[in-house]
C-alpha cells in the first residue's frame, strides 16, 4: 500500500514539473532550467508508472 502511495506521489510531482502554467511550469528547478526540469518530470512519471505496474504484478 505504501509503495502505491509513493508511486502516485512521484507521478503527481512529475506532472507538476511538466504542466504549463502562466508562462512557465508549476514546479521548476531554478538551477536546472525549464528543459531539464521537464525532462526530470517525464522521468518521474515513467518511474512512478513503473512502480505501479511492478506492484500490481507482485501482489
Amino acid at each position: 500500500m505504501l509503495t502505491r502511495v509513493a508511486a502516485v506521489w512521484i507521478i503527481i510531482v512529475g506532472g507538476l514539473m511538466i504542466i504549463p502554467y502562466d508562462g512557465g511550469i508549476i514546479v521548476e528547478c531554478i538551477k536546472c532550467g525549464l528543459l531539464f526540469t521537464r525532462l526530470l518530470g517525464l522521468v518521474s512519471i515513467a518511474l512512478g508508472l513503473g512502480l505501479l505496474f511492478a506492484g500490481r504484478r507482485a501482489g
